[in-house]
């Protein structure tokens, strides 16, 4: 992993210049690109690309895998946390008597969205939730926003006092970052640290856009709802991957979404259906005003990793805005740190080992040290 430092921040990367989106090349195909006849013997440079090619899928493959077998050695639980529609669900990776890092994915994901990155944070439990209206977590009934901003400060509340915790440390991506966002400047002494994964002030939309679209979103938002429960939406597993990846814009690569999709789908076979809530999408996101006036909250030590990628669903932040953000929250919690990585807006997921140096210099030098044992409490959670 290189580091190299601009006026953004740090610039991370991976040790070749493609992310793994598609890093493995089959063996047998490598073996078969090597072979050569007595007869007719191959030219030596050839043969040198042919070494060079084996050694970078070799590497490929080894920054792929070893965060699978990292996770494959990790204590890993399925969590239900009561509230009053039903439970939300959640994974727990790592160790259960100490304090987790609690991760909200984003937009349409769920809990998997931080699998791979469980597997890899220096002996830090994750607990990554299906946030209201995704994965596994109860339906939220008629006549409610999934996605609406009390809900979700309210859900992440609830969790905190069910699972005792007197401090919390979040990560987001995403929609989850503008939920960890809100939540650290609301509760700005019970969060001990905030890690944004690619967001950190979304596209910038002033008072007047943001009324003109308020219609919109509540009619779609109602027209959503008169269509559920009226039609199956039974499709086959390999549609649902392939919209998947197709709504995803290129941002998610094929192991990415297959990780998300185990979470992101019920049934079997050729009857199947996504699990997320078809009202989620018609909220709109994190207003301008909101995010500067949480920024002035924060107190907490902040560190935002920061995907170079602009592909066709990249966040299109306002560089001037996030500027006067970051401003603001340095002014506001005094320890704010921005790393630059090459990758997607999952980066985290496709390629967990560009973003793990950063996060655990940050956890090693921000997370408050918890000496009570959550065990107990945390027995009653688990599935």
């Amino acid at each position: 992993m290189l580091f190299a430092r601009t006026a953004r921040g740090l610039v991370a990367g991976p040790a070749s210049s493609t992310e793994a989106s598609s890093p493995l090349v089959p063996l047998a195909l490598v073996l078969c690109r090597g072979k050569a006849t007595a007869a007719q013997p191959r030219p030596r440079h050839e043969q040198d690309e042919d070494v060079a090619g084996q050694r970078a899928a070799g590497t490929a493959a080894r920054a792929s895998s070893q965060y699978e077998d990292l996770l494959a050695q990790l204590q890993e639980r399925e969590v239900r946390i009561p509230v009053p529609w039903g439970h939300i669900a959640g994974k727990w990776w790592g160790r259960t008597d100490r304090r987790p890092l609690v991760a909200l994915h984003g937009w349409g994901d769920n809990a998997g969205s931080f699998e791979r990155l469980a597997g890899s944070l220096r002996g830090v439990p994750v607990l990554a939730l299906d946030l209201p209206g995704h994965g596994l977590s109860s339906r939220v009934p008629r006549g409610v926003a999934p996605a609406d901003r009390g809900l979700l400060l309210t859900t992440l509340r609830r969790v905190q006092r069910a699972l005792g915790l007197t401090t919390v440390s979040l990560v987001g991506h995403s929609l989850g970052d503008a939920v960890a966002l809100i939540y650290a400047a609301t509760y700005p002494t019970d969060v001990d640290m905030y890690v944004s994964l690619d967001t950190l002030v979304p596209a910038p939309a002033d008072a007047d856009a943001e009324l003109k679209a308020s219609g919109p979103l509540v009619d779609e938002l109602l027209d959503a709802e008169e269509r559920m429960g009226k039609a199956s939406n039974d499709v086959p597993r390999a549609q649902l991957l392939d919209d998947l990846l197709a709504g995803r814009g290129g941002s998610l690569n094929r192991h990415a979404a297959e990780t998300l999709l185990r979470r992101g789908a019920e049934g079997s076979g050729a009857s199947m259906q996504a699990t997320v809530d078809p009202r989620v999408m018609r909220a709109p996101l994190l207003p301008a005003a909101l995010a500067l006036a949480c920024a002035r909250s924060v107190r907490c030590p902040a560190l935002a990793v920061l995907p170079q990628w602009r592909g066709p669903r990249a966040l299109s932040a306002d560089e001037e805005l996030r500027e006067r953000f970051l401003a603001d929250l340095r002014m506001a919690s005094k320890t704010v740190t921005t790393v630059t990585v090459n990758g997607t807006h999952h980066v985290h997921l496709n390629s967990p080992e560009v973003v793990v140096p950063a996060l655990n210099e940050f956890l090693d030098q921000h997370r408050q040290a918890d000496a009570k044992d959550h065990s107990v409490q945390l027995a009653s959670f688990f599935v």
